[in-house]
């Protein structure tokens, strides 16, 4: 079986598959944006002000006919591609050689290309964090820890943090524990690639006092 090309910008015959009118291909791009609220793998990069600038998505959905479908959606510095395929292993293949393909646009010696992924051998983009903490609102913040992590669910770590919110959370709470030291917020900025760079994220964290 071979995926169906719905939408595709680097095609120059979009329609592949000729059954596909202009009102079937619409009906499905929307199905699709819809199901991708919800995906069931993905891959992401993100600039510096957090908006995603790459990602690769794997998204089951039904037609309106009633057929259970997987689409493969990929959105680089070109534009969209949107395929999809009634073989879930089929389209789970081509998600992961589409995550493969982009993370070849990196010099492996400098960075990763994928910020979170979930295809296995791939590295990932590290995070820097300063983990900061005052005992009120009017006092200054005080650095008490420094360190990186990893997003996502592709290597082995003590701790497994999903998005840069819930890392804040973490980390404070793995610091603190329910000693908050006095303290009554905590701070996390983070990174990527640099401390010279724009922070791509800075979360507080209230503290709840044993």
């Amino acid at each position: 079986m071979i995926m169906r090309t719905i939408s595709n910008v680097h095609e120059i015959d979009e329609r592949q598959n000729r059954d596909l009118d202009d009102h079937t291909i619409a009906t499905l791009l929307a199905l699709i944006d819809e199901a991708r609220s919800v995906p069931e793998r993905e891959s992401y990069c993100t600039d510096e002000i957090g908006q995603r600038t790459f990602e690769v998505m794997l998204a089951s959905y039904t037609t309106p006919q009633g057929e259970s479908r997987w689409a493969v959606y990929t959105s680089d510095n070109e534009g969209e591609a949107y395929l999809d395929s009634g073989d879930e292993q089929e389209a789970s293949t081509r998600y992961e050689a589409e995550v493969r393909e982009l993370a070849r646009c990196a010099d492996a010696s400098m960075y990763a290309w994928w910020e979170v992924t979930d295809v296995e051998g791939l590295a990932q983009n590290t995070h820097l964090y300063d983990l900061a903490a005052r005992p009120d609102t009017d006092a200054d913040w005080n650095t008490v820890e420094q360190g990186q992590i990893v997003l996502g669910q592709n290597r082995d770590a003590d701790v497994e943090y999903d998005d840069l919110e819930r890392a804040a959370h973490r980390l404070a709470d793995r610091r603190f524990g329910g000693d908050a030291d006095c303290n009554t917020e905590a701070r996390v900025t983070f990174w990527t690639h640099s401390r010279d760079n724009k922070p791509v994220a800075v979360e507080v964290v209230e503290l709840v006092p044993a």
